[in-house]
C-alpha cells in the first residue's frame, strides 16, 4: 500500500468527513467525537499560526490531561509541527535535560509540571501554561456548552476561528520524538517521519484487520509508543473508536472485562504482564472473549512466555497476536498471528512490510537456528537520534537498524528473541535504563555507591532493584532512598527492591559483576527470609512493601490515588501479609483491596 499517493492533509480531511456525532475517543465518562476532533485541531491551526508556530518546528508538551495530550498530539501532527510529549511524572533532571536537547520553539506544560520542573527559571524560551478542563470534559468549553470559573488552555484558543491545516508536509520531516529509556546527562530523543508513521499504520491496520468500525481498547501509557500510536493514531488513521476508560490495575480487572461486554469491543491492546494478571486473577472464573464482536488480544512491549500465551488463548477461547518491535520502528515490525503460518506460540512471528535478518559480531548473516542479533530495514525505522550523530551511526549498519535483541530464525520462518546485547530492564512492557536509575540514586548525598538491575519476575518479566553502599558516618533508610527517587523518576522506575549492602563486586575493568551482586542478594534475602517470632505490625509491613515512612500512612489510603501503591507493589504487599501472618488470600479478595482499610479487614477476619 502506496499510503503518500495521497497527502497527509488528504488524509486527515478524510477524518474529518466523520459523522460529527461518532465517538472518536472515549474516556470514561467523557468522549470526544469526530466532530469535537474536526474543531479542536481547526481551531488549535489558527492558535499555531497566530503565534508563528509552522510546520518543520518542534513544540514540546507535557500535560496529565489525556484527553488534551490526544487532541493537542494529533492537531501538532496535522500542522507538519513536531510533537515532544513528555512523560508528566518525568523527573525534574531528566525533563529539563530532554527540553534543552529539543531546542524546541515552545514548550506547553501544565501549571503544576511548570512549577514541579521549574521550567520558568531554567529556560529563556517560550513557556506556555496548560489549563485542562477538569469539570464539563474539554470540548465542552470547546463548543461553549459550558461556562467554567477557570479557563482552559490555550485562554483563547476556543475563541478564534477555525482554519485549514497545513498544506504541503514533506513525508520526511519528523511527525515526533520519543525518548526512550536512557541516563539524563544523555537523553535518547528517536525521530519518527510522517513516512515511517503512516506506512506502518497502514500495516498495523492490514494486520490487525482494523477497519471503521473497530473499536479499540487500548490503557496504555500515551507517552509510550504502543500507548499513543497504537491507541489514538491508530484509531484516527482508521476512523475507528478508542476506550480509554481508566487505567488498568489488579483492581480493575473485572471493569475491563465489563467494558469489553458493554461496548463491543473488537480489540484490546495488552503488554504481556496484563495478560498475566489478568490470567492468575480469572482462572476460577474466565469471562470468554470469543462472543460478540470480539476479534483479537494485541501483546504488545516485550516477551510473552509461551506457556502464559497457550494457557490464556484456551481459557479465554481468543487468539493473541504477539507484536515486536521498538520505540525506533514505530510501534512494530513483526508479527505473530492472526493467520496461522505466523501464529506460532513462543515467537515473534514474521516480518510485515520489512525485512529482517540474524547477523552475527561479524556482520555475516546466520543459517536458520543460529543465533545473532537481529537487524532490521524497512520505510518503519526511525530518521536517526536527536542531535546524536555518532549514536545514530552506531545504530545502522547499511540501511539495517541493529535492535540489540538476539535471536535466531527458525525453519518456519518465524522468529525467536533469547536475550539482549544491552543492559536494560523490560517491567510491566516499559523499558527501563538501569543506568538512569543508578545515576539518580549516585547523586544522593549519603550514597557512595549504587548499581540497578532487573530481578526476574513471573508477571512483570523483571522488576527494579537496586543495591547500595552507604558513606561511611552517614545513614539511610530504604524509605528515604524511594521517596528521593521518586521525586526524580517516573514511578515506574523507582527501585520496588532496595539493599543496602556492604561493597559493590568489581572486575578487572572495573565493572560492577552483575552475577556477583545477585549472589550477595539472595544471601542477604536467605537471612532475612525467617520473619520476626513477635507478630509483625500491620503498618510495618505497609511502609517495608511500599517504602513509604510510616508517618506517612493512613488508612484511608487508596491504591489508585496512591503513586507508591502500584499492581507490583500491591503483589508484593499482599505476599507479605499472607508470609507474616500465615494466612492465603483468594484472587477476588486480592483484586477487591483498594483501600489499606479494605487489606487491614481482611487480614482481620482471616486472622479469627
Amino acid at each position: 500500500m502506496d499510503i503518500f499517493s495521497y497527502t497527509i492533509k488528504d488524509i486527515f480531511n478524510k477524518v474529518f468527513k466523520q459523522k460529527n456525532s461518532k465517538p472518536f475517543i472515549i474516556f470514561g465518562q467523557t468522549r470526544l467525537t469526530y466532530g469535537d476532533l474536526t474543531v479542536g485541531v481547526r481551531k488549535l491551526s489558527t492558535y499555531f499560526s497566530n503565534r508563528d508556530i509552522k510546520a518543520g518546528d518542534r513544540v514540546v508538551f507535557s500535560s496529565a490531561d489525556d484527553r488534551f495530550v490526544c487532541l493537542f498530539f494529533l492537531s501538532l501532527v496535522a500542522n507538519g509541527i513536531t510533537a515532544v510529549f513528555i512523560d508528566p511524572g518525568c523527573g525534574t533532571k531528566r525533563a529539563n535535560a530532554i527540553i534543552n536537547h529539543c531546542q524546541a520553539k515552545c514548550v506547553f506544560a501544565d501549571l503544576q509540571i511548570q512549577k514541579d520542573w521549574n521550567l520558568l527559571n531554567n529556560h529563556s524560551g517560550t513557556i506556555v501554561p496548560i489549563q485542562p478542563v477538569v469539570r464539563g470534559g474539554l470540548l465542552k468549553n470547546l463548543l461553549k456548552k459550558e461556562k467554567l470559573s477557570a479557563p482552559s488552555f490555550p485562554n483563547d484558543a476556543w475563541e478564534l476561528p477555525e482554519t485549514d491545516i497545513a498544506c504541503g508536509i514533506d513525508p520526511a520531516m519528523d511527525a515526533y520524538i520519543l525518548f526512550t529509556s536512557g541516563t539524563t546527562s544523555e537523553p535518547k530523543g528517536v525521530k519518527i517521519s510522517y513516512r515511517a508513521l503512516f506506512t506502518h499504520l497502514a500495516t498495523l491496520t492490514d494486520v490487525y484487520r482494523l477497519d471503521q468500525d473497530s473499536k479499540l481498547l487500548n490503557n496504555l501509557i500515551l507517552s509510550h509508543a504502543d500507548g499513543m500510536i497504537q491507541g489514538p493514531l491508530l484509531a484516527l488513521f482508521n476512523q475507528a473508536t478508542l476506550y480509554r476508560p481508566f487505567l488498568f490495575s489488579i483492581q480493575r480487572i473485572e471493569d475491563s472485562f465489563d467494558v469489553v461486554y458493554r461496548e463491543g469491543i473488537t480489540h484490546w491492546v495488552m503488554v504481556p504482564t496484563m495478560i498475566g494478571l489478568i490470567f492468575q486473577f480469572k482462572q476460577k472464573d474466565p469471562d470468554k472473549l470469543n462472543v460478540r464482536c470480539f476479534r483479537y488480544v494485541i501483546s504488545c512491549g516485550g516477551k510473552l512466555e509461551p506457556m502464559l500465551w497457550q494457557q490464556f488463548e484456551n481459557l479465554f477461547q481468543t487468539r493473541i497476536i504477539n507484536g515486536y518491535g521498538l520505540t525506533e520502528t514505530v510501534a512494530g515490525g513483526l508479527f505473530a498471528g492472526p493467520d496461522d503460518d505466523s501464529h506460532v506460540i513462543g515467537t515473534i512471528g514474521k516480518p510485515v512490510d520489512c525485512e529482517a535478518k540474524i547477523m552475527d559480531e561479524k556482520q555475516q548473516e546466520k543459517a536458520h537456528g543460529e543465533q545473532g542479533e537481529i537487524w532490521l530495514r524497512g520505510s518503519l525505522l526511525m530518521s536517526g537520534y536527536l542531535n546524536a550523530p555518532e549514536a545514530t551511526t552506531k545504530a545502522f549498519s547499511g540501511g539495517w537498524l541493529k535492535t540489540g535483541d538476539i535471536g535466531y530464525k527458525g525453519e518456519d520462518g518465524c522468529f525467536r528473541i533469547t536475550g539482549r546485547k544491552k543492559r536494560i530492564i523490560i517491567s510491566g512492557g516499559v523499558n527501563i535504563s538501569p543506568d538512569e536509575v543508578t545515576e539518580l540514586v549516585n547523586s544522593h548525598p549519603a550514597v557512595q555507591e549504587a548499581f540497578t538491575f532487573g530481578i526476574e519476575e513471573r508477571l512483570w518479566g523483571e522488576i527494579v532493584a537496586c543495591a547500595i553502599v552507604i558513606k561511611k558516618k552517614a545513614t539511610l533508610t530504604k524509605e528515604e532512598i524511594a521517596i528521593y527517587c521518586r521525586k526524580h523518576l517516573e514511578e515506574r522506575k523507582v527501585p520496588a527492591k532496595i539493599y543496602f549492602i556492604n561493597e559493590l563486586p568489581h572486575g578487572p575493568s572495573g565493572k560492577v559483576m552483575l552475577e556477583k551482586v545477585k549472589e550477595q542478594i539472595a544471601a542477604l534475602e536467605e537471612s532475612i527470609s525467617t520473619p520476626d517470632a513477635r507478630a509483625p505490625f500491620f503498618l510495618d509491613i505497609v511502609s517495608h512493601c511500599l517504602q513509604m515512612p510510616v508517618d506517612d500512612i493512613s488508612m484511608e489510603m487508596i491504591t489508585a490515588e496512591t503513586p507508591a501503591w502500584d499492581s507490583i507493589s500491591h503483589l508484593i504487599l499482599i505476599a507479605e501479609m499472607e508470609k507474616n501472618f500465615n494466612i492465603e488470600f483468594s484472587p477476588p479478595e486480592v483484586m477487591n483491596v483498594k483501600t489499606l482499610a479494605d487489606l487491614y479487614s481482611t487480614v482481620e477476619r482471616k486472622m479469627k
